[in-house]
């Protein structure tokens, strides 16, 4: 028999008498892509370092940026953030400095005052018909502010006319003076900016009537928030001011503080009141201002049309555990609670922002149909835009995930490590993926990276490839691991050793030692009797068989670069199965065996 295709890969959960040809149960430093049993490459040491104890790490703008195993990465909208198991959720833009998510925000209201004062005089001017005697006048007038105020005044004239003498048209729009003319207030005349107005007609009964009345702006309210420009966080705001009953758009808002935290280079004040029936931007002032005097009216502010939308804004949660992306909001965890950002405004995190489970949060993972929720043992899925319409369901009541850093996402699913085995889902069924191949699986992660479409487990003695380029095959590497990131810009696996502060580039070295064993090679079934005459292998490159009469070594044998033939010891020819193991650097093309079924009984 020939054997030309070593590609199927680990098989150790069946018996060796019952795989396939083509697969092993020893296959160690294999490159499965060749066809023929070939091995993969060392490692190259390139001029980068990542200090010891700070395993995960990545690449962003440039620069390497790393943590613990429990520190989390995440690149979302040109920015990479990062939490750990002490501090708050942090981002850069930059690749250089990183700013914490969220501001503290202004803990104390502020003040807020105005001055308006207007008088107004009535007195005897000459030139007109009016006759001596008293006269009941209705002076109204309008503020810049949309304020509509009256007085009434009676006077006693000893001459033909009348002046109103106005204190002051400052914040004023007009003023307005009506004459009290057969039993109604009866227009005299009007200012916009001079300071007097004269009534020098008696009889006014053709001139329009008015009825007093008063359009008062209501109160207004003041808040302000912390900006920081190099972050582009806003704060949530101060508490609001004390009620405010405003006249003139003249408003001083006071008792401003200062943030101390040294990203904030800006203060944001808003106001509510008139015409505004939501907060509004009036004006961005440096980080030091104390004190801001608002002229402006309410059109003019709302031509800035800049809401405030920092209301219910809080700092994440210190200690974030589990950093994921999902539905463009960023998600975390801290023991058996799940919290979350606003979704597509990643910055923003609000207090009611979060959903308790029945257990401990080990792990998330993010699927096209929801994002995968774990605890040790259980397996939930969550599904939904926002806090409005999240839900939870139950997806696997006995298998969950050890260790968060064994999730990844690779040919649309979601993989990670179960206290059975190596899990898969695309959000529906969770299927025990390794157990078909490799039965329970029983090791200590530390990473996992996805690499040319291969899975790849770091653990404690070794690492653990899931090969989905051609099918799906398993096989290992002798390589232990502290930390593995996959570059995308450069397409490239980097590894960190342990007790080394190197950055190494997979693959790239000289040729690894492989070692690859058959399964029980049994031409005809194991239950014929056969005599083993030669093994032809060619090997391109020298190397190392051993051969196997059932489960006995029986001989050890360098193999020479090009055509072997091999025999067995004269007194170990026969037997019902062979296997073969292979160690070396080199390349085994082909396998082929003569060999004689029993005859006559014998």
């Amino acid at each position: 028999m020939t054997m030309v295709d070593f590609t199927g890969g680990l098989n150790i959960k069946l018996g060796p008498n019952l795989i396939a040809q083509n697969e092993s149960v020893i296959c160690n430093n294999v490159d499965l892509s060749a066809g023929r049993i070939k091995p993969l490459k060392d490692l190259v040491a390139t001029a980068q370092t990542i200090p010891l104890g700070n395993d995960k790490f990545t690449r962003f703008k440039g620069n390497y940026f790393s943590g613990n195993l429990s520190t989390g990465f995440v690149e979302f909208g040109g920015a990479l953030y990062k939490s750990d198991s002490s501090s708050v959720i942090s981002k850069t833009t930059d690749g250089i400095t990183f700013y914490e998510l969220g501001l503290d925000k202004p803990t104390t209201k502020p003040n807020t005052s105005t001055s308006f004062n207007i008088s107004f005089t009535l007195s005897n001017i000459s030139g007109g018909d009016l006759t001596s005697s008293t006269y009941t006048y209705l002076i109204a007038y309008k503020t810049d502010a949309e304020s509509i105020r009256y007085e009434v005044q009676t006077f006693s004239t000893s001459s033909t006319g009348v002046r109103l003498t106005i204190s002051s048209m400052a914040n004023m729009e007009y003023v307005r003076l009506y004459r009290m003319y057969e039993t109604k207030y009866r227009y005299i005349g009007e200012s916009t900016s001079g300071l007097t107005i004269d009534d020098l007609v008696l009889d006014i009964s053709g001139k329009t009537s008015t009825t007093p009345y008063e359009q008062a702006l209501g109160t207004r309210n003041y808040v302000y928030t912390y900006y920081s420009s190099a972050s582009m966080i806003e704060s949530a705001p101060s508490p609001a001011s004390d009620d405010l009953t405003v006249d003139i758009n003249n408003v001083t808002v006071s008792g401003i503080l200062p943030s101390s935290d040294p990203s904030v280079d800006a203060i944001n004040i808003y106001r509510l009141g008139g015409t505004l029936t939501n907060y509004y931007l009036v004006a961005a002032v440096s980080k030091t201002t104390t004190s801001y005097v608002d002229t402006k009216s309410d059109l003019q502010v709302l031509d800035n049309d800049t809401l405030l939308e920092t209301e219910n804004l809080v700092k994440p949660p210190t200690g974030l555990l589990n950093l994921t992306e999902f539905n463009s909001a960023i998600f975390g965890s801290i023991g058996s609670k799940l919290y979350f950002s606003n979704s597509g405004l990643v910055d923003n995190w609000n207090a009611d922002n979060w959903i308790n489970f029945p257990e401990d949060i080990s792990g998330l993972g993010a699927t096209q149909n929801g994002l995968l929720v774990f605890a040790r043992n259980k397996t939930w899925i969550l599904t939904g835009t926002d806090l409005s319409n999240y839900s939870k369901y139950l997806l696997s009541g006995n298998q969950g995930c050890i260790a968060h850093n064994t999730i990844k996402y690779i040919e649309n699913k979601l993989l990670w490590l179960s206290l059975d085995g190596i899990c898969i889902s695309n959000g529906g069924n969770v299927e025990i993926f390794s157990y078909k191949k490799l039965g329970k699986l029983n090791i200590e992660p530390i990473i996992s990276e996805v690499y040319e479409n291969q899975y790849y487990l770091f653990h404690t003695t070794g690492t653990l490839v899931i090969d989905f380029r051609d099918g799906v095959r398993f096989y290992t590497l002798s390589l232990i691991a502290r930390g593995a990131y996959y570059n995308y810009t450069f397409d490239k696996l980097y590894i960190l050793k342990p007790s080394n502060l190197g950055i190494y580039e997979y693959n790239q070295g000289n040729k690894l030692e492989f070692n690859y064993k058959t399964g029980w090679i049994a031409e005809n079934g194991v239950t014929n009797y056969k005599v083993y005459k030669n093994i032809y292998i060619y090997s391109v490159g020298v190397g190392v068989v051993k051969l196997y009469l059932g489960d006995v070594l029986v001989n050890t044998l360098d193999l020479v670069d090009g055509f072997n033939d091999i025999k067995l010891p004269q007194a170990n020819t026969k037997g019902y199965f062979i296997a073969l193991e292979f160690t070396g650097t080199n390349e085994v093309v082909e396998i082929n065996m003569v060999a004689e079924g029993r005859q006559n009984g014998r």
